[in-house]
């Protein structure tokens, strides 16, 4: 009745960028217009993403009852790197900061 067989579905997925080719999250300039200081030698900022890590879990908890339709699912997108685009290209896991 609960947590019946296969009640637990998801994925992982790890992702990684080379350098020069590292995804941008949007962090440094948070508005729509260029700011000088996104990006290059003089950026203050290094949130730009290479290593991604996310995935999909799903919960379907009820067996059979009325609600064994329901579930419930997560998507967590976590970011690592500590680079800066046309000036600092690491291998480092560090986690960013602004």
């Amino acid at each position: 009745m609960l947590f019946p067989h296969n009640w637990v579905r998801g994925y992982t997925d790890f992702s990684f960028a080379p350098p020069h080719n590292e995804p941008d999250l949007g962090r440094c300039s948070p508005s729509s217009t260029v700011i000088k200081s996104a990006g290059g030698a003089s950026s203050t900022c290094n949130a730009y993403a290479r290593y991604l890590l996310s995935g999909y879990l799903e919960l379907q908890p009820f067996g059979k009852t009325f609600a064994r339709h329901a579930f419930v699912f997560f998507t967590p997108t976590f970011s690592f790197g500590n680079n800066v685009p046309q000036f600092k290209y690491t291998a480092s896991v560090a986690g960013d900061c602004v």
